[in-house]
């Protein structure tokens, strides 16, 4: 562990990879019910000290979608009274997103999600685990109001083009830019307890 961290945040989201640890027809359940969890949570400690508090951060929009499918009214109704208590962030992206997805595919799948931006009204985008996101995303996230980003990347094949931990303006060529945050990837904390593996 690094001595001169005085002070860790965390932040408490599940990491969204459908198809790669389980079937996504399987993640789907559970990612939903992990929402359920952290309501359960966010209500159970209400009345810690407020650095004690549990606070989720919805990272996925579409798990978000399934849940508000599936969910009771009384269960929506919950979710919405944690968001508009800040317990809860939804944040602005579908899920973490490849390079190869075409500015026509995208702009239509942010436009099918428009009534979650609308309710919801999410303010930083968060892309974890894979390696970049395509430029045109900049214009694309500005319109709806999304002016920051969280990028945790993998650092295996060679780095990041950034440092990470850093804070960056990134820009296209319309020099339209989103505030930056470089951050480690979702596997590292755990290096900040633990001296060896399990």
């Amino acid at each position: 562990m690094n001595e001169g961290i005085k002070e860790i945040h965390l932040l408490n989201l599940s990491h969204t990879d459908f198809g790669y640890t389980d079937l996504p027809s399987s993640a789907w359940d559970y990612l939903a019910g992990n929402i359920h969890l952290a309501m359960d949570y966010c209500e159970e400690t209400k009345n810690y000290p407020l650095e004690s508090r549990f606070k989720w951060t919805v990272e996925s929009i579409w798990v978000l979608e399934r849940f508000l499918e599936q969910a009771e009214k009384k269960d929506i109704d919950r979710f919405d009274r944690l968001v508009a208590d800040e317990v809860i962030e939804v944040t602005a992206m579908p899920g973490n997103m490849t390079c190869l997805t075409g500015l026509h595919e995208w702009e239509n799948e942010l436009d099918r999600l428009s009534f979650i931006y609308e309710k919801y009204r999410p303010k930083v985008a968060i892309q974890d685990d894979v390696n970049g996101v395509p430029l045109e995303m900049i214009n694309s996230l500005l319109k709806r109001n999304v002016k920051h980003m969280v990028m945790g990347a993998n650092a295996y094949s060679g780095g990041t083009p950034e440092p990470s931990p850093s804070v960056f303006w990134w820009k296209d060529q319309a020099d339209q830019r989103i505030l930056m945050y470089n951050g480690e990837g979702y596997a590292n904390a755990f290096d900040y307890f633990h001296t060896k593996g399990f």
